[in-house]
């Protein structure tokens, strides 16, 4: 029998130099944006920066690289991200930091302002694999416009203590000596993102979009139809994956990579991502500066900072999130980035998630499969 289980709700070689950390803001126009910090800097320049409000584990430390003051507003989505700014907040913020697949709606609305690699010297630490990216979906015509920073990516794990040494392969999703014992993602993009992975449709990834045709889409709804008599349970949020996984109810199932670098951490040895040959959906984030800034090279230099290992190194260890620095982890003591250090062999694969041509086809073909 099949279960759903809902989602929790959740949000989803410089100079150094000592400043002092300023009492809470006042109130101003980007305080609508969420909860608004400031750290106070001697340059007597501010860096207004539109967030997520994991950015709070790392503001302090940017204090190590750049001389400006720094406040903070947050929020815990990309499109309050991109909404504020095209409603004209653009020009209240320096710096804002959206997944990859809304940055063809900021450089087509003009929002961001084009990289600076003069001050961003992290660019070439950054894996070839997400700067090719930040090329096809952070940049237009040669002209890149946003730096990748931390990363992941969503595609299947599996129980080793049960499933043997494979190739890594999407099959294994849909492979009936697991009936009963697989988990799916309930979310209709990742699922049938990689359903449509598995049939071999990794031409409609190219381009700006996912350009899926109703005949892939049919496709792709017959396999997931034929696999939901295989999965056990229907998921999002990453509580319910670690509870699926460690309560042996899920042997080879969906899962975020910091999920299973987090299960690693706490001790589950067992647990192993896979990169299947097929290619795995990745997600990165992007942080960008605003057309509008005044401070263009100081925000820039903030993007930068936000490459270091010692501004974001012992919060990503701790997270299980990857940092697309390349250098980060050699740069971290002892064994602290083990669960995030990751081969640059392992996301030469990588997929993004993009903007789907015709969604409206994907929902009523992903409600046909959970009504089937």
């Amino acid at each position: 029998m099949v279960h759903d289980i809902m989602p929790d709700r959740r949000e989803n070689g410089s100079s150094r130099r000592s400043f002092i950390k300023a009492a809470g803001g006042a109130g101003s126009a980007t305080a609508l944006a969420g909860c608004l910090t400031s750290l106070t800097g001697g340059g007597g320049t501010t860096i207004n920066v539109l967030a997520w409000a994991s950015f709070e584990n790392v503001r302090d430390n940017i204090a190590n690289f750049v001389d400006a003051e720094i406040e903070l507003s947050t929020v815990t989505s990309t499109e309050p991200m991109f909404t504020q700014w095209n409603s004209g907040q653009n020009d209240e913020f320096d710096v804002t930091m959206p997944n990859n697949n809304y940055m063809p709606k900021f450089i087509d609305a003009g929002l961001v302002a084009p990289l600076n690699e003069d001050v961003v010297t992290n660019w070439d630490n950054i894996y070839p694999r997400y700067q090719e990216l930040a090329q096809s979906q952070a940049g237009r015509d040669g002209t890149v416009y946003g730096v990748p920073q931390r990363f992941g990516w969503d595609t299947y794990a599996y129980d080793t203590r049960e499933v043997p040494d494979h190739e890594e392969d999407l099959e294994m999703m849909f492979n009936d000596e697991y009936q009963g014992r697989i988990g799916s993602f309930q979310q209709f993009t990742k699922a049938m993102g990689h359903a449509a992975l598995y049939l071999g449709y990794q031409d409609a990834f190219e381009g700006r979009q996912i350009t899926l045709s109703q005949e892939q889409i049919d496709e792709v709804t017959s396999v997931l139809k034929e696999q939901s008599d295989l999965v056990s349970a229907y998921y999002a949020a990453p509580s319910q994956i670690k509870e699926l996984f460690s309560g042996g109810s899920v042997s080879v199932g969906h899962s975020y990579r910091f999920v299973s670098a987090q299960m690693k951490m706490e001790g589950n040895d067992w647990m192993q991502m896979a990169v299947p040959q097929q290619g795995a959906l990745t997600w990165f984030e992007t942080a960008v500066v605003s057309s509008e800034s005044q401070n263009k090279e100081k925000a820039w230099e903030v993007v930068n900072a936000i490459l270091e290992p010692e501004v974001v190194g012992e919060w990503l260890a701790g997270s299980g999130f990857a940092s697309t620095n390349a250098n980060l982890v050699d740069e971290l003591e002892g064994d602290t980035g083990q669960y995030i250090d990751i081969e640059p062999s392992r996301v030469e694969n990588m997929i993004p998630y993009k903007e789907i041509s015709n969604e409206d086809a994907w929902v009523s073909a992903w409600e046909e499969v959970r009504t089937s």
